[in-house]
């Protein structure tokens, strides 16, 4: 049972992921950049899921340009992906969801400056909210936190910083 809800949140950490993409406003567009660049690059993510009655989960997701590796429980699993399959989602979600998005401020992530996003999105029926904390130096998305329908939450955390596969991922 704890396998399936950690392959869900994966799931879900893999829709805001790419969800944060397709903006429709100028605004927008430095979201949009965000994630394209992030795409071309070899990252790592966390993310923290809470669903209400249930406990927080913690999941890690690793890109490493030709495979992706995702931990479900205390074991890694891998599964080829490239950065043009998760630039082909992104184009689809584009393509598909409504979004809005305006300045939210300026903060700091690690003590590296940010532009904080606000993102409404409309995807298939299903509204969500979301902050996205991006780079100004690199232009890259550093952290985004979701409100979707339900009341389910999700913090993610992103590193871009000596990427290699995990130790035992098969």
């Amino acid at each position: 049972m704890r396998a399936i809800l950690m392959v869900r949140v994966f799931g879900l950490a893999c829709g805001l992921i790419v969800a944060s993409f397709g903006a429709k406003a100028d605004d927008c567009d430095a979201v949009k950049s965000a994630d394209f660049a992030q795409a071309k690059l070899p990252y790592a993510g966390t993310t923290i899921t809470t669903i209400p009655g249930t406990p927080a989960l913690r999941s890690e997701v690793v890109f490493t340009g030709t495979k992706m590796y995702f931990q479900i429980g205390t074991e890694w699993h891998s599964t080829p992906y490239t950065a043009q399959q998760t630039i082909d989602k992104v184009t689809d979600m584009w393509k598909q969801a409504v979004r809005t998005c305006h300045k939210a401020g300026n903060e700091a992530v690690n003590g590296e400056p940010v532009t904080v996003f606000a993102v409404h999105t409309e995807f298939q029926g299903a509204p969500s909210d979301s902050r996205v904390w991006v780079s100004n130096r690199s232009g890259l998305a550093l952290k985004t936190e979701a409100q979707m329908q339900g009341g389910t939450t999700a913090i993610l955390t992103y590193r871009y910083d000596n990427i290699q596969a995990p130790p035992g991922a098969h």
